[in-house]
């Protein structure tokens, strides 16, 4: 339970001081941090992906999805 509410705390910081300039994306079950294009927006590809060229880091050891509800 105590390492759980340090990871709840540490998203809740993490959110508090996000800087606008980045977004979480999910894929393949692997959790990322994504840079925005120059327009500010998700930098995406021609057939609607998500361009990797942006990634800025990928946490292979948080499981992820990005399904909706």
């Amino acid at each position: 339970m105590k390492q759980l509410r340090g990871i709840l705390s540490a998203f809740r910081d993490m959110a508090d001081n996000w800087n606008p300039d980045y977004w979480i994306y999910v894929a393949g079950g692997t959790l990322w941090v994504m840079k925005h294009d120059k327009n500010g927006e998700r930098a995406m590809l021609s057939n609607g992906g998500v361009d990797p060229l942006y990634r800025v880091a990928g946490f292979l050891g948080i499981l992820a999805d990005g399904g909706d509800w």
